[in-house]
């Protein structure tokens, strides 16, 4: 197993070296996310397929995920997972950016976020962390007078050494 990680619009290569006789066919795959299916990968100007060389021009975020190769020949078969990271920048807002409500009305704050990858989300209220909000929308059932304040959201990133 490997593990490959690129920035996004990066481009680069996963190779999945063999050497047979017959000549082996190749078949790259992707895992579906968080599931055990696969599906082939599919090729076009940006994805290539060069003999067991899986090439991918100007790397997404999207293009990350666990990938398979598939080594056949009449003796016989292999295969070699790779995962792959594609890294973008991580910059967040919340929406709505004003918001007056009434005292005892729902308030709901979302935080649009982009990047990758993301490990957790949370959220500031006047620079301090709200305890047990972890998701994207923040709920507040009833405003009370102590809800005023300034939100933010915070995204975290996982980090590789």
């Amino acid at each position: 197993n490997k593990i490959i990680f690129r920035k996004v619009g990066q481009g680069f290569e996963m190779l999945c070296k063999t050497q047979g006789y017959p000549v082996p066919m190749f078949r790259w795959y992707k895992f579906i996310d968080g599931t055990t299916r696969k599906q082939a990968v599919q090729m076009d100007d940006r994805v290539k397929q060069v003999s067991g060389t899986l090439i991918i021009r100007e790397a997404k975020v999207e293009d990350s995920g666990k990938y398979l190769c598939v080594v056949n020949n009449s003796v016989g078969g292999e295969s070699v997972e790779t995962v792959l990271t594609v890294t973008a920048p991580l910059s967040a807002t919340v929406e709505p950016t004003t918001q007056t409500v009434d005292f005892g009305r729902p308030a709901v704050l979302t935080c649009n976020y982009e990047g990758n990858p993301v490990k957790t989300i949370s959220w500031l209220k006047d620079g301090k962390t709200v305890a047990g909000h972890e998701e994207p929308v923040l709920r507040i059932d009833s405003v009370r007078k102590e809800d005023k304040g300034m939100y933010q959201c915070v995204i975290h990133a996982l980090v590789f050494f």
